[in-house]
């Protein structure tokens, strides 16, 4: 993971977005491109959003 990397709740809550789309349209956009697209981030970075979304959707369960 890239040092002092720290996701923005913007960054989140896109996470929360691509979940809720429909099957076709995850499989045309992965989620990975389109974090390092939309944020600018690499590969590490995208995956630091992720897994802090899922830290953030489990603690709500």
């Amino acid at each position: 993971m890239s040092a002092g990397f720290i996701p923005t709740p913007e960054m989140v809550d896109a996470v929360s977005e691509w979940h809720q789309r429909q099957g076709a349209e995850q499989i045309r956009r992965p989620l990975v491109p389109t974090l390092r697209a939309r944020f600018e981030l690499d590969n590490a970075q995208a995956i630091a959003v992720i897994r802090a979304a899922d830290l953030r959707r489990a603690r709500a369960v």
